[in-house]
């Protein structure tokens, strides 16, 4: 589960997605005075940041973003289905834990895992989830799952910190750069295990 974080991974994502996103994006528009208001929260108590998920590139966005804004790199929660060699050891060490898609048959599991989380707010560390759980296939927000929301608010009833934030995020697109993937998908072709390859293409 837990994220083996090294700082010494940041700036070589910062070289490499300076690169990518001139290569795919025209650039971005953010919302300086929410990230001014994140900033100042972030300092107060510990922040759980809850962007919606449109592309497998929404959480590269996310730490790129606040780590050119000279703010605190978020420990990103992944599916396990992220954690495949050699990008599962990268994003580990770039802050990604993982999760399985499901425990509800597994008590000691999400035990372990509502454990992790709690430690985590309580080090006082930012937190990004996706409330979908997965990605859009549509573009539009699909069904939430409240799993890790009710741990992070169980381990605030625990009194694992005085205060807490939940800062939702929108990421919008012009055009989704898997949106061939998606079309393909919604025309009955099987979702493809995540692969380097992908990932690359």
């Amino acid at each position: 589960i837990a994220s083996d974080y090294s700082e010494r991974w940041l700036g070589l994502w910062e070289k490499v997605l300076s690169w990518l996103w001139h290569a795919i994006y025209d650039g971005f528009v953010l919302d300086q005075q929410g990230l001014a208001s994140i900033r100042e929260i972030s300092r107060q108590m510990p922040c759980v940041l809850i962007p919606c998920q449109r592309s497998h590139v929404d959480y590269l966005i996310m730490s790129y973003v606040l780590y050119k804004q000279k703010m605190p790199v978020p420990h990103v929660a992944a599916g396990d289905n992220m954690n495949f060699w050699p990008l599962g050891y990268i994003f580990r060490q770039s802050g990604a834990f993982f999760l399985r898609r499901s425990f509800q048959e597994d008590d000691l599991y999400a035990e372990v895992f509502a454990t992790y989380l709690g430690n985590l707010l309580k080090e006082g560390a930012p937190i990004e989830f996706f409330l979908e759980g997965g990605r859009s296939r549509t573009g539009k927000m699909v069904t939430p799952k409240y799993g890790m929301i009710a741990m992070i608010m169980r381990a605030y009833r625990d009194k694992i910190s005085d205060d807490l934030a939940l800062i939702p995020v929108y990421i919008g697109y012009d055009r989704v750069s898997a949106d061939n993937s998606y079309l393909k998908e919604l025309g009955g072709v099987p979702k493809k295990r995540e692969s380097v390859l992908d990932v690359i293409k």
